[in-house]
């Protein structure tokens, strides 16, 4: 079976990458994967009606009661509004000293399954790996 053709787009996580790097494929999901967990609702100029969440404004949901839950929920229902991703599987875990969420996420889709996680404050986002 032929691999399905999604096209390609500047190479972009958290910003875009200042070469101007084109990607497709597998990289190219996992690039709008990261996006869609850290933009607000209708910030992404491409997808604007696309199911997204920012992260950093749900680090206090992170301590209550079934905060990691929902988070985990809310990114599980953005990544699988994306056509390219079938399953998706994400833990969230609340670092208290630092007061920062650690996000890992697995995912499947038609081009196979990715990785990554985020470290995730206030203020920033980080790819620690991908």
């Amino acid at each position: 079976m032929a691999e399905p053709l999604y096209g390609s787009d500047l190479s972009c996580t958290t910003d875009l990458d200042p070469l101007g790097t084109v990607v497709s494929g597998a990289v190219m999901v996992q690039q709008r994967a990261i996006r869609r967990l850290i933009s607000r609702k209708g910030s992404i100029l491409s997808a604007p009606f696309a199911e997204t969440i920012d992260l950093r404004d749900l680090l206090s949901d992170a301590v209550a009661p079934g905060g990691a839950a929902k988070i985990q929920a809310l990114i599980r229902a953005a990544l699988l509004d994306d056509e390219c991703i079938s399953d998706v599987s994400a833990q969230v875990t609340f670092i208290p000293t630092t007061r920062t969420m650690l996000i890992a996420v697995s995912a499947t889709g038609a081009l196979g399954p990715f990785a990554f996680t985020l470290d995730v404050s206030a203020v920033t986002v980080s790819v620690l790996a991908r």
